[in-house]
């Protein structure tokens, strides 16, 4: 086993996914698609090897995929499907993680498995119903994925949480991932949107179209709407004063944070000077 496993052949390994990853990549017609494909894959694999950190990794993809998808206008060519793509990593990612977390802790109490099979059955409910409410299939996936496609987070989170540290690590990893969106969505309230957001929103790839039709629109930082960075922002200023992360009292640098959360959540709230 060591022989095969001999750094020269992990090397040469690598070499030769690097060398058909940059051939995909080259080939294929969206060269940010593609990466995004070749990403995704990656962190799927790592997701049902490793649930937790496939867990730290949904917060990334959560918090920053749209704005890939909105950079898919530079890269040219921008087609329906990239978009369909970008969007697909979040749900997807946290199907790995459910899956490697029934695959690696069989050890599962009964109650736990009851509750994600439970879960399982709501799950299938949800799909049923908005694939019937729908236009189509793709349509009604997209509906599942924002409605119930999350609904065992809660679950898997207790599972490979266990502890409150674990959970304290969590939210540290949280407030400081999402410092970029609330400094991005302030920078959009003071100098508005850039040119590829104003190309995105006139491509008909999505639904906040209607913010062009304001002459002063809400900014939205690297989320897809600007409700969703109401939401986020707020959560996340509570979470920065009120969540004692250093024992029984606040790190230093969680209050500076929590303000300027709330003044990202303040920024969403209100209208943009300009779209230029």
């Amino acid at each position: 086993m060591a022989r095969f496993c001999s750094p020269r052949l992990l090397l040469a390994a690598g070499c030769v996914l690097a060398l058909i990853a940059g051939g995909f990549i080259s080939s294929y017609r969206n060269a940010l698609t593609a990466t995004i494909i070749i990403a995704a894959i990656a962190i799927f694999a790592i997701a049902i090897f490793n649930p937790k950190a496939g867990l730290y990794l949904l917060m990334l993809t959560t918090g920053y995929v749209d704005l890939a998808k909105r950079l898919g206008i530079l890269a040219g060519d921008l087609e329906f499907s990239d978009v369909v793509i970008a969007l697909a990593v979040p749900p997807i990612l946290f199907g790995c993680v459910c899956l490697g977390v029934v695959l690696q802790h069989r050890r599962l109490q009964r109650w736990q498995w009851g509750l994600l099979g439970v879960v399982a059955l709501l799950m299938v409910a949800v799909l049923l119903q908005d694939l019937f409410r729908s236009t189509g299939l793709l349509a009604g996936l997209q509906d599942f994925a924002n409605s119930g496609g999350y609904f065992p987070l809660i679950l898997i989170a207790g599972i490979l949480l266990p502890k409150t540290e674990n959970l304290k690590e969590l939210v540290r990893f949280c407030l400081l991932l999402y410092i970029p969106v609330g400094l991005y969505a302030i920078w959009q309230q003071i100098f508005g949107l850039s040119n590829f957001e104003i190309e995105y929103l006139q491509s008909g790839y999505t639904m906040t179209v209607n913010l062009l039709d304001d002459v002063r629109p809400r900014p939205f930082s690297t989320l897809n709407s600007p409700h969703a960075l109401t939401v986020m922002m707020s959560i996340l200023a509570l979470l920065a004063f009120f969540v004692h992360l250093k024992g029984l009292k606040r790190t230093a640098w969680q209050v500076p944070v929590g303000i300027l959360f709330t003044g990202a959540c303040v920024a969403s709230v209100s209208r943009m000077p300009s779209v230029a």
